[in-house]
């Protein structure tokens, strides 16, 4: 319980933490111009569509500096994912390539509930990256 009280004192509480997530991702577009985001809700209380509730299902970055040096690495895209672990459980998974150097450039991140939609991922997001380097 010490342990808990010393977390939220020093990061605040995960509903305090969610409520900054999209002045975050705000703040990185006017940071890293061009750089994309797509944050997700659900507005579902069982069964029934409630615009009062709203639940995180998705968010996908990119920053624009590492969506463009795409253009300059190998044509691979490896897909790697990390459990979340605390209150709300999940997956962050990261879409890396290499450079000419063998250095690993991070190209796009994305949390879900779970590795299952790693699909979703492929064909949704990873699309826009793809399509920039055949696109230049």
């Amino acid at each position: 319980m010490a342990k808990q009280k010393t977390t939220v004192k020093i990061f605040g509480d995960w509903e305090e933490s969610y409520a900054y997530l999209p002045q975050w991702l705000k703040y990185m577009k006017e940071i890293a111009l061009g750089s994309f985001y797509d944050l997700c809700h659900e507005f579902f209380v069982g069964n029934c569509c409630d615009r009062g509730y709203r639940q995180f299902h998705i968010l996908f970055w990119t920053f624009k500096p590492c969506f463009d040096a795409f253009n300059y690495c190998k044509p691979l895209i490896q897909v790697d994912g990390t459990h979340l672990y605390g209150k709300y459980r999940g997956t962050l998974l990261i879409a890396t390539t290499q450079d000419g150097n063998n250095n690993v450039l991070p190209l796009a991140f994305i949390v879900v509930e779970g590795e299952t939609l790693l699909a979703w991922l492929k064909e949704k997001h990873l699309e826009l990256v793809v399509d920039n380097r055949i696109s230049s």
